[in-house]
Formats: C-alpha cells, sequence, structure tokens
C-alpha cells in the first residue's frame, strides 16, 4: 500500500489543478501557444530554454493543436511536483499537492509550474538519489531561469571533489552551451536596464508563495521552520528570489519554484515533528496531524480552484461581448484561442 502512494498524490494533485478548467485562457497562456508552434530555430534561440519549448511543442502535437491541452499538460507535469516531493518526505508531498501557489500555478499554461516539478525532481535526487544528479543537470539547465539558478547555487553547495561527477558533462551538451550565452545575454541587459521588468508585486508574490489569508502564517512559520533546518533548501530558495528581483520578475505568476522549497521545508519539518508526537502521545498521533493539515490546506486549495475558475469564465465572457477590444501584447492570443471573433485595438482601452 505505501508503494501506491506516490501513484495516488499524484493522481490527486492532477486532479485538484485540472478542477481549475482548461478552457478560457488568461495572461500569458496565449504567449504559451504562440511560441509552441514557432519553427525550432526560433524556439531554441528563444528566451525560454528549450526544454520548455520542447516540452510546449510535444504537449500541442498530442493534442493536435487543441489548447486545452497545452492546460492538461502543465497540469499533468505541474503534479508531478507532489510525487518527487514524497520521495525527500511523504508529508513534503502532501504539501505539495495542495499548497495553493502550487496549485494555481498547476493550473496556468506558463513555466513557473512545469519548474518547480524539476525542482522537485532536483530536491529529490539531492535527498534520496545523488546518482541522479548528473542527469537532471542537464534538464535543470534546459529547463527555466528559476531552476539554471538552483543548479548553480547547488555547484556553490556541493563539494568540489563531485563537480567533475554532477556536472562535468555539462559542458558537453551544445544547448547547455547556448543556454549559458543566453543567460549572459540576459545578465547584460538587465545591466543596461532593457529587459522589459515587470513592475515588483510583492504582495502578490507572497500570496503566491503562501497564501492568502491567515493561512499564510502557519505555512510560512511551518516553512521556515523546515528552511532554517535544511540551509540548502533555504539557498536555493533565496537564490531563485534574489534572482527574480535582480530580473524583474517579482510576481505571483513566478513563484511556484520558491513555493515547491517552502512545501519541502514545511514537510521535512512536520516530519520532525511526526515522529516526536508518535514517540510522546501514541501511534495515532501522526493521523491525527495528518488530518488537522489537511483540514488547513485542503479548503486553501480549492479557493485557489475557484479563482482559477473565475479568471477562465471572465475570459470567455470577454470574448463573447460583442465590439472591438482593446489589446497589448499578448492579449489578443487569448482572445484568438477563447473564440473572439471581432476587431482589435492594439494598445488602447475597450471601448
Amino acid at each position: 500500500m505505501r508503494a501506491l502512494a506516490p501513484l495516488v498524490l499524484y493522481l490527486l494533485a492532477l486532479a485538484v489543478r485540472l478542477a481549475g478548467g482548461v478552457e478560457g485562457y488568461v495572461s500569458d497562456e496565449g504567449t504559451s501557444y504562440y511560441f509552441a508552434t514557432v519553427g525550432f530555430a526560433e524556439g531554441v534561440f528563444a528566451a525560454h530554454p528549450v526544454l520548455y519549448y520542447l516540452f510546449l511543442k510535444a504537449s500541442l502535437a498530442l493534442a493536435h493543436l487543441d489548447p486545452r491541452g497545452m492546460v492538461a499538460a502543465h497540469a499533468a507535469a505541474s503534479a508531478l511536483a507532489a510525487p518527487l516531493a514524497y520521495l525527500v518526505s511523504p508529508w513534503a508531498g502532501v504539501f505539495a499537492a495542495f499548497w495553493p501557489g502550487l496549485v494555481e500555478a498547476g493550473n496556468h499554461a506558463r513555466h513557473p509550474g512545469f519548474a518547480a516539478a524539476l525542482v522537485a525532481a532536483w530536491a529529490a535526487a539531492w535527498w534520496r538519489g545523488r546518482q541522479y544528479l548528473p542527469l537532471l543537470a542537464h534538464l535543470m539547465a534546459l529547463g527555466h531561469f528559476s531552476t539554471q539558478v538552483v543548479l548553480l547555487a547547488s555547484l556553490l553547495l556541493t563539494p568540489r571533489r563531485e563537480w567533475g561527477r554532477v556536472y562535468g558533462s555539462l559542458a558537453y551538451n551544445p544547448l547547455v552551451v547556448l543556454e549559458g550565452i543566453k543567460a549572459l545575454a540576459l545578465a547584460f541587459m538587465v545591466g543596461q536596464g532593457k529587459h522589459l521588468p515587470l513592475l515588483p508585486d510583492w504582495p502578490g508574490a507572497l500570496d503566491a508563495l503562501l497564501a492568502p489569508g491567515g493561512l499564510a502564517v502557519v505555512l510560512g512559520g511551518l516553512a521556515g521552520a523546515g528552511l532554517a533546518r535544511h540551509p540548502t533548501l533555504l539557498a536555493w530558495a533565496l537564490a531563485v528570489v534574489l534572482g527574480y528581483a535582480l530580473g524583474g520578475r517579482v510576481h505571483g505568476l513566478y513563484m511556484a519554484p520558491v513555493a515547491l522549497l517552502f512545501a519541502l521545508g514545511a514537510g521535512l519539518f512536520l516530519e520532525e515533528a511526526a515522529r516526536a508526537a508518535r514517540e510522546k502521545l501514541g501511534e495515532r498521533a501522526p493521523f491525527a496531524l495528518l488530518l488537522a493539515l489537511l483540514f488547513l490546506l485542503l479548503p486553501a486549495a480549492w479557493q485557489a480552484v475557484e479563482g482559477r475558475q473565475g479568471l477562465r469564465a471572465s475570459a470567455l465572457r470577454e470574448a463573447q461581448e460583442p465590439g472591438p477590444v482593446a489589446v497589448r501584447n499578448s492579449g489578443v492570443y487569448n482572445l484568438v484561442l477563447n473564440g473572439y471573433r471581432g476587431g482589435f485595438i492594439c494598445g488602447g482601452e475597450k471601448p
């Protein structure tokens, strides 16, 4: 029965992410669809690393260009964070399955949920199977900016005698070399102020990282206690947040990889607490603690689901309204995917 726990956890995580819906495209989901349709040369040299491009390309190919398949593929990839976190700690697996920010990111057809699953895989190998780190290092280098930052931070945390074994083969992967050149170009653009930064949204980032309302205090306390006991997780989280701050990407939509690290920290701390409770209060104490955890997490997870449902329904309603619509940047892609047949006023406001 214990062997089936990761599979059960994955199915539950997938179900709660798909519950947000797969129709009604919002934010930069239209950009993901466009990015998945460009040619290989353009996709490889684009801002996003090549592994994410290939993931998008494959998801749309399997879905016969149906954007619903793209959303479902992101949910399926994001849900992998739960069984992978389970390998670090069963309690971390529960947190990763139902952590509100991860549920929300898992229903969003953009890179953060995908990146969070890669970070979970890296953490699982770091804790339980270091023989897999050399292979995963390539996936991390090709996955997302946040996974690249975690990989770089891990290099600094790895004993020098292991550098060759874990990271040596990266230099022989031409795609990794290309990503290194792209990262240097991005760093130069950041230094020149030409990287189109987003307006910092620290409150929104904190809500996505923890949870809205009072639950944020509980999750923050659990995560903080766990990160304090496991400085590797803390170093990874701080490195990603610093990278986002320098790159102008402090926004709720980008926080899923950091939220995953917080979920790992909370899970490791609660595992220690459950062990202590069993010794002092008996065998049933961990089960009672698990019920209390689910009592806290499930309503917040469902609130995230309802939020996604509302956003998608609103996007579909907007596409059905008559008259021209004002769009900026990738907004036109979303409206087209949502079935809009009217005209566009680029750069203006909706009349």
